[in-house]
């Protein structure tokens, strides 16, 4: 019985007698016993107390439990009857529980803590959902961030966009004006003596706004770069993590195949000889840097001596600048990427150079305080010799008296950039060695029945996609890298150095977004003047317009095949004819379509594989063919413009 509660006592002749503690309970006093204190707490019924009170034990069973369990709640309900006082007896008998009750206790323990255990499973997996759900959800807010800044990018753009339209319709409506009151002024009779003085205002405004109109001002604004803002994004990100991975795999295979062919661990010979002579680099870089410097007092000489002479004087200076650099880098045998390196400082240098000599330039009979004041909103005399030194360093081409700046330096950001340029470099050094070096090295065959061009052409084929990777790093490496770590040591804010290139549909297009330092640069000073000069001989503005573009892309391939050639050693014009045929070809093909966008790629890759494959064959052959001269002289000169390269493709015999 599960319920059933023993007891022994001595026999007493007061059985029938209530139990101490009921007498107790009666009167309010004496001491409580044991079985008082069990009914007290509702463990047994009234009414047990004694061994003579207790009724023989029936048979455990349902029914008895249930009568017995009945019985003892009508007892409870009783009132106690009240007995004449009994001394209580001498001794009580101790109360014990019986074996039966424990093993039920345990069991109710191990029930409740398994009840325990299984809630507080619960409750954890609960809070595991519960903070997975909560990374998904920040996940998702800094999705939602990035998302929100590239609108904010974009629709900031369109603003700008938006602004130059209406300042173009203003200009447009205002040299409107200016024309027909100037033929009012023309038609009516003369209000003075002096009929000059009321036709040059009228004719001074119409043209500073038709030259405001043709030349519109880049706008420096605080802005990251895209790549920056899209490395913000997980997926984009990965992408990125992805050619971090590659990168050390690379390595380990360069490495033991270098250690399996000549037993060397690594292999920089390549990479030691493209970047030697660095003494040479860095007494020409000084050399050009204080010529730059020295550029600073174009500003007080403009206006003090004839227009005339100070443009010839000027020319003079560039193509001076130009000639030492190439004389450098020929002269002293520099390797390629010393070359290139040398070649690329001198055209930065007279770009930063013209920049600020056609800034303190008059335009079309304005002052250049005007002119600069009109466009930018400041005044061309706040820009001292420290404004000038800080331009010749920033990463943008165009003179300003203040730029947009930052308001401290991020030095864990320039180290990243400095890091990502050291490896974009390491990088385009393994995929050279490992995948274009051994098929570019290929050497020619001697029998005449060769077929050279069918080499050529799987040659290029197979040249194609390391070179595309090789032009995307490089891209990445200076573009995007090299010059965030100098904005960032500068603190120079404007950091769209470039634009989404990689969704262009056209080449047009690509041009504008692939290289924007350079791209405002030549609209500003070359494409805007072109076109003022041009309307100016009286061409009309769709002619002036196409002429300034052509003459642009020209140019362009000129000042590009200039920096290959003295930097290499030769002149190869393969660069030069791709710019100036198919180049120009391309830019018509503009429709809207996104086909037009794997057409451009396609393109892109044929013409990298194509560039890759010509120039360094021709520079083997040199190497194969030709003995290395100490004097730049006429026998120099003939090789230099001799193609040796075509001559193997199409089996002309060589010169000795």
């Amino acid at each position: 019985m599960s319920n059933m509660w023993y007891f022994t006592s001595r026999p007493s002749a007061a059985a029938s007698a209530p139990p101490p503690a009921e007498q107790a309970a009666t009167s309010g006093s004496g001491p409580e016993s044991p079985v008082s204190q069990l009914r007290q707490r509702n463990v047994m019924p009234k009414g047990a107390g004694s061994s003579a009170s207790m009724p023989p034990l029936p048979a455990p069973s349902v029914a008895g439990n249930a009568a017995r369990h009945g019985q003892q709640q009508q007892q409870a309900s009783m009132p106690p009857a009240v007995s004449p006082a009994v001394s209580p007896p001498a001794t009580t008998a101790p109360i014990m529980p019986t074996p039966a009750s424990e093993p039920m206790s345990q069991q109710q323990l191990r029930l409740s803590h398994t009840s325990l255990a299984k809630q507080l499973d619960v409750a954890v997996s609960d809070k595991a959902e519960l903070q997975r759900s909560l990374y998904e959800q920040l996940s998702t807010l800094e999705q939602l961030q990035i998302t929100a800044k590239l609108m904010s990018s974009n629709v900031s753009k369109e603003l700008e966009r938006i602004t130059y339209e209406l300042d173009v319709v203003k200009h447009a409506t205002s040299a409107c004006i200016a024309r027909f009151e100037g033929r009012a002024h023309a038609a009516a009779p003369p209000a003075s003596t002096n009929p000059a003085a009321s036709t040059a205002a009228p004719t001074s405004s119409s043209s500073s706004d038709a030259s405001s109109q043709t030349l519109r001002p880049k706008q420096f604004l605080p802005r990251d770069s895209r790549l920056s803002v899209m490395l913000h994004v997980k997926d984009f990100s990965t992408v990125y993590n992805i050619f971090v991975a590659v990168l050390p795999i690379l390595g380990i295979s360069l490495t033991l195949q270098t250690y399996a062919e000549s037993g060397q661990v690594m292999d920089m010979s390549l990479l030691t000889y493209a970047f030697g002579k660095l003494h040479v680099v860095a007494a020409a870089w000084t050399a050009m840097l204080g010529i730059a410097t020295a550029s600073y007092g174009w500003k007080y000489v403009n206006g003090r001596v004839p227009f005339g002479l100070l443009v010839t004087v000027y020319i003079a200076c560039q193509a001076a600048l130009a000639l030492f650099a190439g004389y450098v880098t020929l002269a002293f045998r520099l390797p390629p990427a010393s070359g290139l390196i040398v070649m690329c400082e001198q055209t930065r240098f007279s770009m930063k150079i013209h920049s600020f000599f056609r800034t303190h330039l008059p335009t079309d009979n304005v002052a250049p305080d005007v002119v600069y004041e009109r466009l930018h909103g400041g005044r061309l005399d706040e820009g001292g010799f420290s404004e000038y030194m800080y331009f010749m360093f920033c990463p943008s081409l165009l003179y300003r008296t203040s730029y947009p700046r930052t308001p401290i330096v991020r030095w864990s950001r320039v180290l990243v950039t400095a890091l990502e340029t050291f490896f974009v470099v390491l990088y385009a050094y393994i995929i050279f060695s490992r995948f274009l070096f051994p098929v570019i090295r290929v050497p020619p065959s001697v029998n005449a029945q060769h077929n050279n061009l069918w080499e050529f052409t799987l040659m290029a084929l197979n040249t194609m996609v390391p070179s595309m990777i090789i032009f995307v790093f490089g891209f990445f490496g200076f573009l995007h890298s090299w010059l965030n770590l100098w904005a960032e040591v500068l603190q120079f804010a404007d950091r769209e150095f470039y634009r989404d290139w990689w969704n262009s549909l056209s080449f047009a297009e690509y041009y504008r977004k692939w290289n924007g330092v350079v791209y405002d640069w030549l609209y500003t000073y070359v494409y805007s003047d072109a076109v003022l000069f041009l309307e100016k001989r009286r061409f009309s503005a769709m002619t002036s317009r196409a002429l300034a573009a052509l003459f642009v892309i020209e140019a362009s391939a000129v000042i590009h095949e200039y920096i290959l050639a003295c930097a290499l050693g030769f002149f190869f014009p393969v660069l030069m004819l791709m710019f100036g045929g198919p180049g120009v070809v391309f830019t018509h093909f503009t429709r809207k379509r996104k086909d037009q966008n794997v057409f451009v790629w396609a393109m892109l890759l044929v013409g990298c594989g194509l560039l890759i494959t010509l120039y360094s064959r021709e520079y083997y052959f040199r190497q194969l063919y030709l003995e290395p001269r100490e004097q730049l002289d006429a026998t120099y000169w003939k090789q230099f413009v001799t193609s040796y390269a075509w001559r193997h493709i199409f089996n002309i015999k060589h010169a000795a």
